[in-house]
């Protein structure tokens, strides 16, 4: 009985939809965490501020990010 709380299940048919579209939800969050970090145009304030507005966000605010993101390169 007790074995049971800490066992889990594979996931089967339409879960593995599920935990593949989270998977990559979560590759292009940190994606977007790292490219922020590495972008040499960002001031260190805005670094800053990118970050937490993505952290606390989650894929919504890496989304906003990367349309901001192409915004700015089609005005250079």
């Amino acid at each position: 009985m007790v074995l049971e709380i800490f066992a889990f299940s594979i996931p089967q048919g339409k879960e593995w939809l599920l935990v593949i579209t989270i998977l990559c939800f979560l590759f292009f969050w940190i994606k977007v965490i790292v490219e922020i970090i590495k972008n040499r145009f960002l001031s260190s304030t805005c670094k800053f501020i990118w970050l937490i507005v993505v952290i606390f966000t989650g894929i919504v605010g890496a989304l906003i990010y990367k349309v901001y993101e192409k915004r700015t390169i089609l005005k250079l």
